[in-house]
């Protein structure tokens, strides 16, 4: 995939999204930091996920109308707030059409000197090594890219 154009989504109108496709732009990737209006509206101030997930519809229906070959790309990072929401990512890329989450936007965003801090239920396992939650992240990681396959969706990541 060349340059990926990113953006939050909440401009996404039918004009700018017109814009963007007569411009030939070949991807886009919008970021979603909740999939649930909750957890997107207390983490993006000033956004609404009813919004952004009508822009994003909106886009997906006039890449296909207008047979365009722009690549919709979600960019999700997980963090405390919005790991409890990782299993509604593919329904709701689904829903909104949605093809791709790419390895350079799909991230964890964790430190490891911040991970106790960001994940409160952090439990090492006995031998001290990787902690436990990040095992279990990653295998619910693993159902999302699984889950991903089986509806046509091309589930890539960083972890």
């Amino acid at each position: 995939m060349p340059h990926l154009h990113t953006t939050n989504g909440t401009v996404l109108t039918e004009s700018n999204s017109l814009a963007l496709l007569e411009a030939g732009m070949s991807n886009l990737a919008v970021s979603i930091d909740g999939l649930t209006s909750t957890t997107f509206d207390s983490l993006r101030a000033g956004a609404k996920f009813t919004r952004v997930s009508e822009n994003v519809r909106r886009l997906s229906k006039l890449i296909s109308r207008m047979s365009s070959p722009m690549e919709l790309a979600i960019a999700f990072t997980i963090q405390e707030a919005n790991a409890p929401e990782l299993e509604l990512l593919i329904p709701w890329m689904s829903s909104v059409g949605a093809e791709v989450l790419p390895p350079e936007t799909a991230q964890c965003d964790f430190q490891p000197g911040r991970l106790a801090a960001e994940f409160s239920q952090v439990l090492p396992d006995a031998g001290g090594g990787r902690p436990k939650v990040l095992e279990e992240l990653e295998a619910r990681i693993h159902q999302v890219i699984e889950k991903g396959r089986q509806e046509g969706i091309q589930v890539l990541y960083v972890f």
